[in-house]
């Protein structure tokens, strides 16, 4: 619930820097706490909470940087992208994008700090894909797939790629 009130204070405030005030701000923030999954999701303890929460603080530091050019809101616009990807791998590849704009930042305000600010996700993610090669023995970042990697070493199993639906269950109760 905590994160949930956090977020809708960032949101708040984003509204105010998009230039939304008034009732349509009210509106607006009452259908971002009233919204039912919202409320689904803040009773029960979920990545889309934290992922959320994390993607807000991301776009507000974004909005802070640009208005006041401080290094410190894009170190905090790159941190919570780090862990946004940790908790839902959906910006695993997001650094691509967010290099080519920090390129572009970096050719505006001139500061190597910004190039540098932009490898936190990137970093981020190769850490936690490191850790599951010495715990897995492959360089993987996260996927269903590869936790069944064991299934298919040569030699290990003698059971077909293609499995069927009662085998994979099987594997299911088995763990």
């Amino acid at each position: 619930i905590m994160l949930v009130f956090a977020g809708a204070l960032l949101f708040w405030d984003l509204l105010r820097e998009f230039g939304i005030f008034g009732r349509l701000r009210i509106l607006a923030l009452a259908l971002y706490l009233l919204y039912p999954a919202q409320i689904i999701y803040s009773q029960l303890i979920m990545a889309e909470t934290i992922f959320q929460f994390l993607i807000l603080l991301s776009v507000w530091a974004l909005t802070r940087f640009l208005k006041s050019s401080s290094t410190l809101f894009i170190f905090i616009l790159n941190i919570g992208l780090g862990a946004a990807v940790l908790c839902k791998p959906v910006l695993l590849y997001f650094w691509i994008p967010s290099l080519v704009f920090h390129l572009f930042l970096y050719w505006k305000y001139r500061r190597a700090i910004i190039l540098a600010a932009c490898l936190v996700p990137l970093l981020a993610s190769s850490c936690w894909s490191l850790r599951n090669y010495q715990v897995t023995g492959v360089f993987h970042f996260s996927s269903l797939a590869a936790s069944h990697l064991k299934f298919y070493i040569p030699g290990e199993n003698k059971r077909p790629l293609l499995e069927t639906r009662e085998d994979f269950a099987e594997d299911f109760q088995d763990t």
